[in-house]
């Protein structure tokens, strides 16, 4: 069936290979930049709590609230630092606020930092930084995009290639399809006899193949021309020595039974020769067998009825 062919399973293998490729390409590289997208935002939020942890330590243990007024207000000019707390005994000791209604904190960049004394590990503090993920969703949003037409892209580069590989299959199913009405007496017109490729190999080895079945084919048939005229021949020699005669040439006794099964009515006549012993004691059998034929031949003569 030309659904279960060779051809077909390799274009549909091809289609499905390429379609799980694209796929798996499409999720995999998401995943891979959607995790390096992230890290990196992440780690712009480490650097800015790793540099003002050391000056809020040293402020909150001086006391100086006004610097950390004042760092504060500094860091509100980075758009993407969307809250600064400091706490303190388990409460907001100070605290920088910039969250808009359109923001969603659940999706935001949580940096949280142990505050210590100077110098020392004991500990006095927290500091939680909140950091936007406006630009990492942006960015997530364009490589998405960009990662979309690359598959869209790849996906149409698969189908130009389908084509052409199905371009290059064609001629072995046209092969395939001449096979099918493959009759060893009539040859057939294999095309693509004439390519380079290997489908041109597979057409010459069929044409080779075929002029040797063809050969054969008409030797087989001369062959059995031949036996079937032996045959005959032989049936003839066989009928003839079951019913002729072998010294007379005449119809024996089997044949006259035959006959008379197929003969409703008619008449026997019996001729004998009389003292036919005394000839072959006397003169001898070849004598004898010389007037038996000269006496078949006037009797066939004679009934005008020629025997085989």
């Amino acid at each position: 069936m030309l659904n279960k062919s060779l051809s077909n399973k390799i274009l549909f293998y091809f289609l499905l290979i390429s379609l799980s490729i694209m796929i798996s390409s499409y999720f995999v590289f998401e995943k891979i930049t959607k995790e390096a997208f992230y890290s990196a935002e992440k780690e712009k939020a480490e650097i800015i709590a790793k540099t003002i942890k050391p000056m809020i330590e040293l402020d909150l243990y001086l006391g100086f609230d006004t610097n950390i007024k004042k760092l504060f207000s500094e860091l509100s000019k980075n758009k993407n630092i969307l809250a600064v707390r400091v706490i303190k005994d388990n409460k907001i000791y100070k605290e920088l606020n910039r969250f808009d209604s359109k923001e969603n904190i659940k999706d935001s960049i949580l940096i949280t930092k142990d505050l210590t004394l100077p110098n020392s590990s004991k500990k006095i503090g927290k500091l939680e930084l909140i950091y936007s993920s406006k630009h990492y969703k942006k960015l997530l949003e364009n490589y998405q995009k960009t990662l979309i037409l690359f598959v869209l892209a790849l996906g149409a580069l698969f189908t130009l290639y389908g084509y052409y590989l199905n371009s290059l299959i064609s001629p072995l199913r046209k092969v395939a399809k001449d096979l099918e009405s493959y009759n060893p007496k009539k040859k057939i017109n294999l095309n693509y006899i004439n390519s380079s490729d290997e489908i041109g190999a597979i057409a010459k080895a069929l044409e080779r193949m075929q002029n040797k079945i063809f050969e054969f084919t008409k030797k087989q048939e001369n062959i059995n021309r031949l036996l079937e005229k032996k045959v005959k021949e032989k049936t003839k020699e066989l009928r003839d020595q079951l019913y002729i005669d072998s010294l007379t040439g005449l119809p024996n006794r089997f044949s006259l039974i035959e006959q008379i099964k197929e003969i409703n009515k008619g008449s026997l006549l019996i001729i004998n020769i009389d003292d036919f012993k005394q000839i072959n004691d006397y003169f001898g059998h070849e004598t004898g067998d010389k007037i038996l034929k000269g006496f078949a031949n006037r009797l066939r003569n004679l009934i005008k009825t020629q025997y085989p």
